[in-house]
């Protein structure tokens, strides 16, 4: 059975164009994911470098000490409270190392610096303080995962309307052509 024969005796359906590479759809995701990750490391770097300079330290006091497991990782959280000027209390929490959680005891004193205009935007430690390294391994990694993405978009773009589909035939996108069987007079 030749080509034309077996596109003569498919069903009818639409004409698509075969591609070659990643789905459109898993560009899509790695970009978008990757955009987001980056708008969050840089929102995470705006708010250190608020904390950073106008940030107002005070002393909190630890309320709470928690052990939190993962797969294949344990990690220290210390919570704790403050009050601004204006007496209201505020809550954060900070992760440590375990030789660090160890030490500290519920009712501790804590160095807390936050933001006087939104005291929810809050870290443990003096404004002075190196941040934390979450905005660059958000940006990092987001970055990453953005190229990865518009890479598969463009390739797939390359695959959809350039050199593959110059020569490439026409498949039927419809069902599986059916065979020609001739049949013995009965």
């Amino acid at each position: 059975m030749t080509q034309r024969d077996v596109e003569a005796h498919a069903a009818p359906g639409p004409k698509r164009r075969p591609t070659a590479g990643a789905p459109l759809w898993f560009g899509l995701v790695f970009a978008a994911a990757g955009l987001a990750s980056v708008a969050l490391g840089v929102a995470l770097a705006r708010q250190e470098a608020a904390l950073a300079s106008d940030g107002v330290t005070l002393t909190g006091v630890v309320t709470d000490k928690r052990i939190e497991t993962g797969d294949d990782s344990t990690s220290f959280r210390l919570v704790y409270e403050f009050a601004p000027s204006n007496g209201r209390s505020f809550r954060g929490s900070t992760s440590v190392d375990e030789s660090r959680y160890r030490q500290v005891q519920v009712g501790d004193p804590i160095t807390v610096t936050y933001l006087p205009d939104n005291p929810t935007t809050n870290r443990a430690g003096r404004a002075e303080d190196v941040g934390s390294p979450a905005p660059i391994a958000f940006g990092g990694v987001g970055g990453l995962f953005a190229v990865i993405g518009i890479v598969i978009l463009l390739d797939d773009h390359r695959h959809v309307r350039g050199r593959v589909t110059k020569d490439a035939p026409l498949v039927n996108a419809g069902p599986p052509p059916t065979s020609l069987v001739a049949r013995r007079p009965g």
